[in-house]
Protein backbone atom coordinates (compact mmCIF):
# COMPACT_ATOMS: atom_id res chain seq x y z
CA UNK A 1 0.00 0.00 0.00
CA UNK A 2 3.12 2.36 1.03
CA UNK A 3 4.62 1.74 -2.51
CA UNK A 4 1.64 1.60 -4.46
CA UNK A 5 -0.09 5.38 -2.81
CA UNK A 6 3.72 6.74 -3.22
CA UNK A 7 2.27 8.36 0.73
CA UNK A 8 3.73 8.04 4.34
CA UNK A 9 0.79 9.16 5.92
CA UNK A 10 0.70 9.69 9.57
CA UNK A 11 0.77 6.63 11.54
CA UNK A 12 -3.04 7.14 13.05
CA UNK A 13 -4.21 7.92 9.59
CA UNK A 14 -2.13 4.91 7.94
CA UNK A 15 -3.80 2.55 10.40
CA UNK A 16 -7.24 4.28 9.93
CA UNK A 17 -7.12 3.42 6.16
CA UNK A 18 -5.76 0.16 6.58
CA UNK A 19 -8.67 -1.15 8.70
CA UNK A 20 -10.94 -0.09 6.60
CA UNK A 21 -9.14 -1.50 3.33
CA UNK A 22 -9.22 -4.83 5.46
CA UNK A 23 -6.56 -6.48 3.30
CA UNK A 24 -8.82 -6.28 0.24
CA UNK A 25 -6.24 -6.20 -2.54
CA UNK A 26 -8.88 -4.43 -5.10
CA UNK A 27 -9.43 -1.88 -1.85
CA UNK A 28 -5.66 -1.45 -1.39
CA UNK A 29 -4.98 -0.90 -5.69
CA UNK A 30 -7.89 2.17 -5.54
CA UNK A 31 -7.60 3.41 -2.61
CA UNK A 32 -3.60 3.51 -2.93
CA UNK A 33 -4.10 5.22 -6.74
CA UNK A 34 -6.74 7.67 -5.38
CA UNK A 35 -3.96 8.58 -2.36
CA UNK A 36 -1.13 9.04 -5.11
CA UNK A 37 -2.83 11.44 -6.70
CA UNK A 38 -2.34 13.96 -4.05
CA UNK A 39 -5.96 15.74 -4.85
CA UNK A 40 -7.47 13.18 -1.99
CA UNK A 41 -6.89 14.12 1.57
CA UNK A 42 -6.39 10.82 3.64
CA UNK A 43 -7.72 12.17 6.91
CA UNK A 44 -10.70 13.59 4.93
CA UNK A 45 -11.15 9.73 2.92
CA UNK A 46 -11.14 8.18 6.16
CA UNK A 47 -13.57 10.21 8.01
CA UNK A 48 -16.02 10.14 5.10
CA UNK A 49 -15.68 6.49 4.58
CA UNK A 50 -16.61 5.82 7.95
CA UNK A 51 -19.42 8.37 7.84
CA UNK A 52 -21.19 6.62 4.98
CA UNK A 53 -20.95 3.65 6.97
CA UNK A 54 -20.48 1.22 4.14
CA UNK A 55 -20.51 -2.84 4.61
CA UNK A 56 -17.19 -4.35 5.56
CA UNK A 57 -15.07 -5.62 2.38
CA UNK A 58 -15.15 -8.97 4.44
CA UNK A 59 -18.79 -9.11 4.17
CA UNK A 60 -20.26 -12.40 3.16
CA UNK A 61 -22.71 -11.27 1.28
CA UNK A 62 -20.65 -10.20 -2.43
CA UNK A 63 -23.25 -7.66 -3.42
CA UNK A 64 -23.09 -5.89 0.12
CA UNK A 65 -19.33 -5.83 -0.62
CA UNK A 66 -19.19 -4.79 -3.96
CA UNK A 67 -21.27 -1.93 -2.74
CA UNK A 68 -18.12 -0.64 -0.79
CA UNK A 69 -16.39 -1.61 -3.78
CA UNK A 70 -18.48 0.61 -6.20
CA UNK A 71 -17.92 3.58 -3.88
CA UNK A 72 -14.46 3.67 -4.13
CA UNK A 73 -14.27 3.19 -7.48
CA UNK A 74 -16.46 6.41 -7.89
CA UNK A 75 -14.52 8.22 -5.33
CA UNK A 76 -11.15 6.61 -7.66
CA UNK A 77 -13.26 8.26 -11.24
CA UNK A 78 -14.60 11.43 -9.66
CA UNK A 79 -12.00 13.94 -10.77
CA UNK A 80 -10.90 12.44 -13.89
CA UNK A 81 -10.62 14.52 -16.80
CA UNK A 82 -13.51 14.34 -19.42
CA UNK A 83 -11.12 12.83 -22.35
CA UNK A 84 -9.74 10.22 -19.63
CA UNK A 85 -13.96 9.73 -18.75
CA UNK A 86 -14.15 8.94 -22.35
CA UNK A 87 -11.72 6.60 -22.56
CA UNK A 88 -12.62 4.70 -19.53
CA UNK A 89 -16.11 4.59 -21.19
CA UNK A 90 -15.17 2.78 -24.20
CA UNK A 91 -12.97 0.24 -22.66
CA UNK A 92 -16.24 -0.26 -20.20
CA UNK A 93 -18.25 -0.84 -23.18
CA UNK A 94 -15.61 -3.21 -25.32
CA UNK A 95 -15.13 -6.53 -24.25
CA UNK A 96 -13.00 -7.31 -20.90
CA UNK A 97 -10.38 -7.88 -23.03
CA UNK A 98 -6.82 -5.58 -23.53
CA UNK A 99 -7.59 -2.33 -25.25
CA UNK A 100 -5.27 -1.11 -27.94
CA UNK A 101 -4.19 2.58 -28.02
CA UNK A 102 -6.26 2.71 -31.63
CA UNK A 103 -9.46 2.16 -29.82
CA UNK A 104 -8.61 5.31 -27.17
CA UNK A 105 -7.67 7.41 -30.41
CA UNK A 106 -11.36 6.30 -31.66
CA UNK A 107 -13.22 7.51 -28.85
CA UNK A 108 -11.40 10.64 -28.39
CA UNK A 109 -11.14 11.63 -31.99
CA UNK A 110 -14.14 14.02 -32.13
CA UNK A 111 -12.70 15.49 -28.93
CA UNK A 112 -8.94 15.74 -29.93
CA UNK A 113 -7.61 18.10 -32.85
CA UNK A 114 -3.90 18.16 -32.45
CA UNK A 115 -0.59 16.50 -34.01
CA UNK A 116 -0.24 13.96 -36.29
CA UNK A 117 -4.11 12.34 -38.18
CA UNK A 118 -5.78 15.04 -36.23
CA UNK A 119 -5.04 13.86 -32.90
CA UNK A 120 -3.40 15.09 -29.75
CA UNK A 121 -1.51 13.18 -27.27
CA UNK A 122 -4.75 13.08 -25.08
CA UNK A 123 -5.32 9.23 -25.57
CA UNK A 124 -1.91 8.34 -24.20
CA UNK A 125 -2.69 10.23 -21.44
CA UNK A 126 -5.76 9.27 -20.74
CA UNK A 127 -4.52 5.82 -20.52
CA UNK A 128 -1.56 6.89 -18.32
CA UNK A 129 -4.00 8.48 -15.68
CA UNK A 130 -6.30 5.49 -15.88
CA UNK A 131 -3.08 2.90 -14.84
CA UNK A 132 -2.02 5.46 -12.41
CA UNK A 133 -5.91 5.30 -10.98
CA UNK A 134 -5.30 1.64 -10.38
CA UNK A 135 -8.39 0.93 -13.03
CA UNK A 136 -5.95 0.24 -15.88
CA UNK A 137 -2.78 -1.42 -16.50
CA UNK A 138 -0.26 -1.41 -19.37
CA UNK A 139 0.25 -5.11 -20.51
CA UNK A 140 4.25 -5.72 -21.27
CA UNK A 141 5.70 -6.05 -24.79
CA UNK A 142 2.66 -4.19 -26.32
CA UNK A 143 0.27 -0.66 -26.58
CA UNK A 144 -2.55 -3.07 -24.59
CA UNK A 145 -3.81 -1.70 -21.33
CA UNK A 146 -6.21 -4.10 -19.87
CA UNK A 147 -8.25 -3.52 -16.46
CA UNK A 148 -7.09 -4.87 -13.50
CA UNK A 149 -9.76 -6.34 -12.19
CA UNK A 150 -13.19 -8.25 -13.60
CA UNK A 151 -14.86 -5.35 -10.96
CA UNK A 152 -13.38 -2.66 -12.43
CA UNK A 153 -14.29 -3.49 -16.00
CA UNK A 154 -17.91 -4.16 -14.66
CA UNK A 155 -18.11 -0.54 -12.96
CA UNK A 156 -17.06 1.18 -15.70
CA UNK A 157 -19.56 -0.32 -17.82
CA UNK A 158 -22.23 2.31 -17.98
CA UNK A 159 -25.74 0.67 -16.82
CA UNK A 160 -28.06 3.06 -18.76
CA UNK A 161 -26.89 5.87 -20.21
CA UNK A 162 -24.96 5.27 -23.66
CA UNK A 163 -23.09 8.01 -25.89
CA UNK A 164 -24.58 7.14 -29.05
CA UNK A 165 -22.05 9.08 -31.30
CA UNK A 166 -18.84 6.99 -28.49
CA UNK A 167 -20.91 3.78 -29.36
CA UNK A 168 -20.79 4.45 -33.57
CA UNK A 169 -17.60 5.15 -33.52
CA UNK A 170 -16.62 2.38 -31.34
CA UNK A 171 -18.73 0.15 -33.78
CA UNK A 172 -16.92 1.06 -37.02
CA UNK A 173 -13.17 0.73 -35.13
CA UNK A 174 -14.62 -2.70 -34.70
CA UNK A 175 -15.94 -3.76 -37.87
Amino acid sequence: FDRLSGQHLPPATRTQVLELLEGHPLALTWAAGLLSRADEDPAYLVKTWSDQRLPSLTDPDVRRREHTLAWLFERSVRKLDPHTVTVLDAAGLLANAPLPLSAAEIALSVQTTEGANGLSDTPRSSLKQLVHAGLLRLLPGAELWQFTHALAYRFARPEHSYDEALLSRLASWAH
